[in-house]
């Protein structure tokens, strides 16, 4: 099973510490927000802001032109931050073969089919 770091364009990038803000579903789609951790070696990195342990960078994870999509746990429960930011946890685990990716969290577990994912900033 591949490493969602070895896909293209999320090789400088930490989802297991980001933080998944969303997930909206449409009939060919599904895309996770995220407050992504970026690593010192991607282009956008700056030093983590007062307070923060991470640099984060708001984005998207979207997947197109969806051929299956099958929910094995789904528990879409937000918790609320001390400061009052809400999210649903983290992404703990992202693999793939060929075109099957396996997505899991404190949010559920989720397999899609579907073109390669693609990482969009917000």
């Amino acid at each position: 099973m591949g490493k969602y770091y070895t896909l293209k364009g999320f090789g400088d990038i930490y989802l297991e510490d980001s933080y998944l803000l969303n997930i909206e579903k449409s009939k060919s789609q599904i895309s996770f927000t995220t407050e992504i951790v970026l690593l010192e070696s991607h282009p956008s990195y700056h030093p983590p802001k007062t307070g923060e342990q991470y640099c984060y960078k708001l984005g998207k994870i979207l997947f197109e032109d969806l051929k299956s999509l099958n929910w094995l746990v789904k528990d879409l429960k937000f918790t609320v931050d001390i400061n009052g930011s809400k999210d649903l946890g983290n992404i703990d685990v992202f693999t793939y073969t060929s075109d099957e990716y396996y997505l899991e969290g404190g949010w559920g577990e989720v397999k899609i089919i579907s073109l390669p994912p693609r990482l969009i900033w917000v």
